[in-house]
């Protein structure tokens, strides 16, 4: 018989972690950092979609951010506002200007 390892998606487990609000503040943090550093906007809406994922689920983050649902959808799809300055304000962060450069906070 052989013993067979159960595998965790690397997306639910990234998830599953940034549950722990220190935990999603450090990976906001390092993706905003890269997206200012890189300009990559869709790998930072991309981590910006994993934390809301973690934090609440899209139907609450929508109320929060006063769009519906296809809005939200659209933004992490880069077709469309709202603003991600939005929806982080919806998850609880806000932006603390230093040096001319936004860090976000919780």
């Amino acid at each position: 018989m052989s013993s067979k390892t159960k595998l965790i998606p690397v997306e639910k487990f990234l998830i599953d972690s940034l549950r722990d609000p220190e935990e999603a503040l450090c990976y906001l943090v390092v993706a905003y950092e890269e997206f200012v550093e890189d300009n990559d906007l869709t790998s930072f809406l991309n981590s910006l979609q994993l934390i809301a994922a973690a934090k609440a689920g899209a139907l609450q983050l929508a109320e929060k951010a006063e769009v519906d649902i296809e809005g939200l959808h659209r933004l992490f799809k880069r077709t469309s506002s709202p603003g991600w300055e939005e929806v982080l304000k919806a998850l609880g962060y806000t932006f603390s200007y230093l040096n001319a450069e936004a860090v976000p906070y919780y």
